[in-house]
């Protein structure tokens, strides 16, 4: 009797283990635009200071996105942006470094609002001059950002 209860025992284990449910997700599709840049059909350039302005820098705590707004001084569109940004906390220690594209068409003398993901991945932090919020563990930090290539549509 004792081994026939062992057996249905390691019997019902080894079930268990050969019917796990499969946790991985299927059909997910890597963007490869966020990861590689566009490709320079037209032209390229090294941006200066004056080429591309931005502003309006804005990141509330609970948000999975910074937005701001960019400006093309260009006499040509604008097809892609390459920004390179740097997040320190309030005693200036970095917490964080990135380079990253900003895919979207601005005509020459005009401003777009764009969003890009944040890089606060657990939502947790705050830009300093963004409303404050109520959490008293909330992070505030700052944002140095400058624009290193421009993709021009012509």
């Amino acid at each position: 009797m004792k081994q026939l209860v062992l057996t249905l025992l390691l019997l019902t284990a080894c079930l268990q283990f050969t019917h796990a449910r499969k946790t991985t997700r299927r059909g997910l599709k890597v963007n490869t635009e966020a990861l590689n840049p566009p490709s320079a059909v037209n032209d390229t350039i090294i941006a200066d200071s004056s080429a591309i302005t931005y502003s309006g820098y804005d990141k509330p705590m609970r948000t999975p996105y910074e937005t701001m707004l960019l400006t093309n001084h260009l006499d040509t569109p604008v097809r892609a942006i390459e920004l390179h940004l740097e997040y320190y906390d309030l005693q200036g220690r970095m917490l964080h470094s990135r380079k990253c594209w900003v895919h979207t068409t601005i005509p020459s003398g005009e401003t777009r609002l764009v969003k890009i993901r944040s890089w606060d991945t657990q939502q947790s932090f705050y830009y300093h001059l963004s409303r404050r919020p109520r959490n008293a563990t909330a992070t505030p930090y700052t944002v140095r950002s400058s624009i290193t290539r421009v993709i021009l549509d012509r």
